[in-house]
C-alpha cells in the first residue's frame, strides 16, 4: 500500500483576511478623501497609492444541503458510533430512512446527494464527553483530515436505496479506502464544533466506487472537498438496487 500527500503551499486560504484586507484598504481611501475634504491645503494623498490595491473576494459554493438547514444542531441526539476514533456524529432522519426521501427515486443514483454533522471529540454533551484541548491552527487541517474518511463507504445500500441504514450493523459488504484526496478552500472551520458533511456517489465499476463529498463550516461555509476512491465487494447485497 502506497500513500502520497499533495501538499499546496498557497498563501491566501482565508476569505476572512482577505475580505478585511478589502474593507481596510478602502476605509483608509475614503478617510484620506475626508481629511483632504476638511483641508485642501494639505497633499498627503500620495502614501495611498504606495500599495495596490487588494482585488474584491469573489466566491460561491455548493449549497448548504436542504437537510442540514431543516434541524436545530441541539435537537439532534449524538451519535458515538465512532467514538474509538474520537469521531462523533449528528444522523438526521432523512439519512436513515427511505421513506423519509421518496423523491430519491426520482433522480440518478448519482445525484442521491446525502448529509450528516461530524465533530471531533465532545465536550459533555448528551452524557459524552471525550473534550479535545490545545487544538492550534495547523492540527485543524490533522482533525478534518480525520473527519473526512468517515462512514460513508459504509452507506451504500442506503444510497442505492436497497434498505434503511442500521448503524449498528456493521460489514453488510466488503469496503476500504483505496485513494484519498482533500481541497482545502479556506481554513475558516474549527472540527471541534458541529461541522456539514453532504456527499454523492459518482461512480460504481469494477468493484470500485468513487465518492464526492463536501465539508462546512458551523456556519454553513464550504470550506472543504473530498474525493475519495474505494474499494467495494457486495458479494450480492446490490440486489434490489434502484439506480
Amino acid at each position: 500500500m502506497v500513500y502520497i500527500a499533495n501538499i499546496s503551499l498557497t498563501k491566501r486560504n482565508s476569505h476572512k483576511e482577505a475580505k478585511q484586507k478589502y474593507d481596510d484598504y478602502y476605509a483608509k481611501i475614503e478617510q484620506k478623501a475626508k481629511e483632504s475634504d476638511a483641508d485642501e491645503d494639505e497633499e498627503d494623498d500620495d502614501d495611498v497609492d504606495e500599495e495596490p490595491a487588494p482585488p474584491k473576494p469573489f466566491v460561491f459554493q455548493t449549497p448548504y444541503h436542504d437537510w442540514l438547514k431543516k434541524y436545530h444542531v441541539e435537537e439532534l441526539p449524538v451519535s458515538n458510533h465512532e467514538a474509538n476514533l474520537l469521531i462523533y456524529h449528528k444522523i438526521l432522519p432523512e439519512f436513515t430512512s427511505l421513506n423519509l426521501t421518496p423523491e430519491e427515486e426520482q433522480v440518478s443514483v448519482t445525484d442521491r446527494r446525502l448529509s450528516f454533522l461530524i465533530k471531533w471529540g465532545i465536550d459533555n454533551e448528551q452524557g459524552f464527553n471525550q473534550p479535545l484541548i490545545n487544538v492550534d491552527a495547523q492540527f485543524q487541517f490533522v482533525g478534518l483530515a480525520n473527519l473526512s474518511d468517515s462512514m460513508y463507504l459504509d452507506t451504500l445500500l442506503r444510497v442505492l436505496r436497497i434498505k434503511d441504514l442500521d448503524l449498528t450493523k456493521h460489514h453488510e459488504y466488503f469496503s476500504v479506502s483505496l485513494d484519498h484526496s482533500i481541497y482545502f478552500h479556506d481554513d475558516d472551520f474549527d472540527v471541534t464544533t458541529w461541522m456539514g458533511f453532504s456527499y454523492k456517489v459518482v461512480r460504481f465499476a469494477h468493484n470500485r466506487v468513487v465518492i464526492e463529498g463536501e465539508m462546512y463550516n458551523d456556519r454553513g461555509i464550504h470550506i472543504a472537498t473530498i474525493v475519495q476512491e474505494g474499494l467495494v465487494m457486495f458479494n450480492g447485497a446490490e440486489k434490489g438496487a434502484k439506480l
